[in-house]
């Protein structure tokens, strides 16, 4: 029986501290921030940068971060090449388009496992989407990717930097819980 334990608890103790999380996708771009916003100073982009490599290798998924400032919504929208007048429908698919020309995903490209946030700038179009794949999109309902929103919104008007740490902060909460359960 001891013996017993003692495996659990290394086996549990290399889950948490992700022993087992080799990445296997060499296609997409090492970058996890882009900041077309500038909305970020290069150093709290830098910052960033280091705290989700760090989380990407405990969790084993793709952690992204996206800034943009343009129209999202109506017949601007339509004008920039968008397919929809709908923000939310744009938005997931600017989302879902550059999580997929990035060929993103921590063990494979396209469907690997990860997380996309989009942040748009765009006056009067403001607002953030999630873009989930893998074993993310499995884990989290829509009450979690709620709550990761609702991470961000408390501090996106106020301080981007500690909104976008924030949305790193519970992505992992939540996938230490859904690994835990």
């Amino acid at each position: 029986i001891g013996i017993l334990a003692v495996i659990c608890i290394v086996l549990w103790m290399t889950k948490k501290t992700g022993g087992d999380n080799v990445r296997t996708n060499g296609e997409s771009p090492a970058e996890r921030v882009y900041d077309y916003a500038a909305v970020l100073t290069e150093g709290e982009a830098e910052d960033l940068r280091r705290y989700i490599k760090e989380q990407e290798q405990q969790l084993g998924i793709d952690i992204v971060i996206l800034t943009i400032n343009q129209p999202v919504e109506g017949d601007e929208a339509v004008g920039q090449g968008l397919q929809s007048r709908d923000w939310g429908r744009n938005m997931q698919a600017l989302a879902d388009d550059f999580w997929d020309e990035n060929r993103f995903g921590y063990n494979k490209p396209f469907e690997g496992d990860g997380i996309l946030l989009i942040s748009n700038w765009y006056e009067g179009q403001e607002g953030e989407t999630l873009s989930t794949s893998g074993k993310v999109e499995w884990a989290f309902s829509t009450y979690d990717i709620d709550s990761v929103l609702d991470a961000v919104y408390a501090y996106i008007g106020t301080d981007p930097y500690r909104a976008y740490k924030a949305y790193v902060d519970r992505v992992g909460d939540l996938l230490d819980s859904s690994i835990a359960s």
